[in-house]
């Protein structure tokens, strides 16, 4: 089981990540995805689930923003899958 601190650090950095996701996917369109080998569906279930694992072991303000972070996604994906 992971410590305190390591679950924090783990949160920070995919925070970082799906972030930055989110920025490219802004700036670059679904294009951004082609740099997963997960492709986009995989690439956000696995965001999805990460935001889920740590809010249910460390239910804090980071977690939270993960969560949202990931509901962006998962919204901005669709909306530019329909053209909207």
């Amino acid at each position: 089981m992971k410590s305190s601190d390591a679950i924090l650090m783990t949160g920070c950095d995919k925070l970082h990540n799906a972030t930055a996701i989110l920025s490219d996917l802004r700036n670059d369109g679904l294009s951004v995805f082609d740099r997963f080998t997960a492709g986009r569906e995989d690439t956000l279930w696995y965001y999805g689930e990460l935001a889920r694992a740590l809010s249910t072991r460390a239910p804090t303000a980071q977690a939270k923003r993960l969560a949202e972070t990931v509901e962006s996604l998962r919204s901005e994906t669709g909306r530019l899958m329909t053209g909207g």
